[in-house]
């Protein structure tokens, strides 16, 4: 377990009972994965593990994508993709031996991991920094930064560990 202060558990006076992670497989998701299961661990807290498959809407893709089935077949390879990465999270947590689910959902995931989370009363939201630079950032941006300027829920931002 990482060296955290037990002084991190709580919020004001409410000890952090319900703790979402954002997961999706990557190298800064198990380290928001491991930050999160640790925390769990001193606070004695559930978590719920959210993986969010962005499914591309078919008026995007309708002149990309004109053989029949093929957006199905792509939702489905997303949605396989979500459940491979989830065995990771439930190694993870199982190995923790702490409370866990793991939801898959679909659609925007800034707007899908508030969702769950105010859907689950969550007390804190864990989450990988993605380091998104440059046009990228402008065009898209990342994950992280919609959840900090639209969560009324506390946040753990983590960066990916270094080697």
């Amino acid at each position: 377990m990482a060296n955290m202060s037990k002084v991190l558990v709580f919020q004001g006076d409410t000890m952090i009972k319900n703790i979402l992670i954002a997961f999706d497989g990557s190298k800064n998701s198990i380290a928001a994965a491991e930050a999160g299961i640790n925390l769990a661990e001193l606070a004695g807290a559930f978590i719920t593990v959210v993986y969010v498959a962005e499914v591309i809407p078919p008026y995007m893709v309708s002149d990309f994508a004109p053989i029949p089935g093929a957006l199905g077949d792509m939702r489905n390879a997303l949605l396989a993709r979500a459940e491979e990465a989830l065995a990771t999270a439930r190694k993870m947590a199982k190995g923790a031996g702490i409370g866990f689910e793991t939801v898959v959902a679909e659609g925007n995931p800034s707007a899908e991991i508030l969702r769950i989370a105010k859907e689950k009363n969550v007390d804190l939201l864990v989450l990988g920094s993605l380091g998104k630079t440059g046009l990228e950032k402008i065009m898209l941006g990342s994950v992280a930064e919609k959840l900090v300027r639209r969560s009324t829920v506390p946040m753990m931002v983590v960066p990916e560990k270094m080697d």
